[in-house]
C-alpha cells in the first residue's frame, strides 16, 4: 500500500463533525448538478451528512457545522472553505433563513478527492450517495460499473462547463478552451453510450 499524504493523514485525525462537513463540502464541488455552484445549505448539511449531531434540530445542527469548520481549519493547508447568506427560505415563514451557505473556495485537489472517495460512504447518507457514486458495497468493479461511474463523471463535467460557458466571453481563448474540452467531453460520453449497447442487448 502507498504511503499517505501527510494532510490525508491529518484529515482522517479529524472528528466526526468535522469529517461530515468536509465530506458534504467536497462531494457538493463534484456534482454541480445538484449542488449549483457547490453551495451546501444547512438544510443540505441535514440531508446529507450523518455525523452532525440532532440533524432534526436547526440550532445544534448549525452548532454542529461551526465546530465542524472550526476543527478543520486547524488542519495544516486546510482546504478553503467559503461562506455566504444563505438563499434558502423558511417553509413556515416564508422569509429568507437567517443561516449561511458553505462551499469549498477551489476545486479539490487529488489527495481531497482520494480522502472523500474512502470516507464517503461513512460520512454521506446511503441515499444520496448512490445517487452520487452508483457503487454499491456489494458491487463488484467490473467494467460495466466503471462505465456508469465513468458516464456520469462525464456528465457532471460537461455540465460544470457549459455553466462556465455562460460567464466567458464569446470567441475569448477561455470560451474557445471550453469549446475544445465540452467537444472532447461529448466524444467520451459518446463511445461510453455506445460501449453500453452491446451489454444491454444481450
Amino acid at each position: 500500500m502507498g504511503r499517505r499524504e501527510p494532510q490525508e493523514e491529518a484529515l482522517d485525525h479529524l472528528g466526526s463533525e468535522a469529517k461530515s462537513v468536509l465530506a458534504v463540502v467536497v462531494m457538493a464541488a463534484l456534482w454541480p448538478g445538484r449542488f449549483s455552484g457547490g453551495w451546501v445549505s444547512v438544510g443540505d448539511f441535514a440531508k446529507a451528512g450523518v455525523l452532525l449531531g440532532e440533524r432534526a434540530n436547526q440550532e445544534s445542527l448549525k452548532a454542529a457545522i461551526r465546530r465542524g469548520l472550526r476543527r478543520l481549519a486547524q488542519v495544516p493547508g486546510p482546504p478553503p472553505i467559503e461562506s455566504r447568506r444563505t438563499l434558502e427560505q423558511d417553509p413556515l415563514r416564508g422569509r429568507v433563513r437567517r443561516d449561511r451557505d458553505r462551499r469549498l473556495t477551489e476545486p479539490p485537489e487529488p489527495v481531497l478527492d482520494a480522502w472523500f472517495l474512502r470516507n464517503g460512504p461513512e460520512l454521506i447518507a446511503p441515499d444520496v450517495w448512490r445517487h452520487f457514486f452508483p457503487v454499491g458495497p456489494n458491487a463488484t468493479t467490473g467494467c460495466a460499473v466503471a462505465r456508469e461511474v465513468l458516464r456520469r463523471s462525464l456528465l457532471q463535467a460537461e455540465s460544470s462547463l457549459r455553466f462556465a460557458a455562460l460567464v466567458v466571453r464569446p470567441r475569448s481563448p477561455e470560451a474557445l478552451a471550453l469549446r475544445r474540452i465540452r467537444r472532447a467531453l461529448a466524444a467520451g460520453i459518446r463511445a461510453v453510450d455506445a460501449s453500453n449497447r452491446p451489454s444491454q442487448a444481450r
